[in-house]
């Protein structure tokens, strides 16, 4: 059949002569362009799931090394193990010697304590003495040492030994009634200064 183009239905004839090829063809290259881009879009979903079943691998190994290290580190903290036997023995003495010159106290010499404790005392403990001497119960007008234990605290520090010198005392008090007991407690620091070894500090308590 010849087109006639100047008839309306042989121009919608030649219009969809042309047409439905282009369309077609249109939809063959979509359809090859979404199987290329699948293709493509594969391999990163394999890496992604790769690194993603990677990682749980790898976490807990490192945690647990983590914490291990931890462990060693809290068990290897410096402490008074690494002091010699002999040395905890001298500076129990001086802890025990100095507790004694403080519980011994009469409040008509109230100074003489310290002077009593000082040889056992660092001089910057010595000097904090001096300026503010320690502050005794007023009711308490003398006290002497009958008996005493020492406990040894263990310490963080491996320059310094601790220890709880619990006295027993009996003392007079304001109203003078005599042989009152009392027990002190007190919690001693020691470090080794120029060969000795002398109090740092000490925290007192009465029970």
């Amino acid at each position: 059949m010849k087109l006639d183009l100047t008839k309306k239905s042989h121009k919608m004839i030649l219009f969809a002569l042309l047409a439905i090829p282009t369309l077609i063809m249109g939809i063959i290259w979509t359809a090859n362009n979404q199987d290329e881009a699948t293709t493509k879009e594969e391999p990163k979903t394999e890496k992604t799931e790769g690194k993603e079943s990677d990682t749980p691998d790898s976490s807990p190994s490192e945690l647990e090394l983590t914490e291990e290290q931890e462990q060693i580190e809290s068990e290897s903290i410096p402490g008074s193990e690494y002091i010699k036997e002999e040395d905890k023995a001298i500076a129990q003495e001086v802890a025990e010697n100095f507790a004694q010159a403080y519980g011994n106290y009469d409040s008509e010499k109230p100074l003489e304590f310290i002077q009593n404790a000082k040889p056992y005392m660092s001089e910057v403990m010595a000097h904090e003495w001096d300026k503010n001497p320690p502050r005794r119960p007023l009711a308490l007008v003398k006290s002497e040492v009958d008996s005493y234990e020492a406990y040894p605290i263990d310490t963080a520090d491996k320059y310094t030994l601790m220890y709880n010198v619990v006295l027993q005392q009996k003392t007079v008090n304001s109203l003078e009634d005599k042989d009152i007991p009392l027990e002190t407690s007190l919690i001693i620091a020691l470090k080794k200064t120029f060969g000795e070894w002398k109090v740092e500090g000490v925290n007192v308590s009465n029970g």
